[in-house]
Parts: C-alpha cells; structure tokens; sequence
C-alpha cells in the first residue's frame, strides 16, 4: 500500500525543505522504499538528500511532456 504525504505553503522561508527531507529520511530509515519528488525550480531537496543534479532535465521537462521520467531522474532513493 502507497501513502502519499504533501508538504506545501506558499511561503518561502518555512521549513518546507527541511521537513520533507526529515520525513523522508526518517520514513526510509524504518525499511520503506520512499520517493521524494521536488517541485521547487531550485531542487534543494534533491541537494539536501544527497542526490546526483548531473541531468539537463528536470521534472517540469517530465509534466510538460518533453522527456520521460527515467531521463529526468538523477536521484536516488533517500
């Protein structure tokens, strides 16, 4: 079974980075298999988890149509 978790707010400056990379990290340290997927044009969750930023492709290349998402994909999980 898949759980979907959500963290958003307009505000810049709130934590929202940090929280995801929190969840995501302490969900993957009690065994699950966890995807983060960063929508911010910065990727710093991406930096923050430690993944690959070596793709000239970025996930609004994937919601536009223009790639797939394997060609998108740098990261790795958490």
């Amino acid at each position: 079974m898949s759980i979907i978790i959500t963290v958003s707010n307009q505000k810049g400056g709130v934590g929202k980075t940090t929280t995801s990379a929190a969840l995501a990290s302490g969900i993957f340290l009690t065994g699950r298999k966890v995807l983060g997927i960063d929508l911010d044009p910065q990727g710093n969750l991406g930096f923050c988890l430690g993944a690959g930023t070596d793709s000239r492709y970025t996930v609004l290349d994937v919601l536009n149509g223009r790639v797939p998402v394997e060609r998108a994909s740098t990261g790795r999980s958490c």
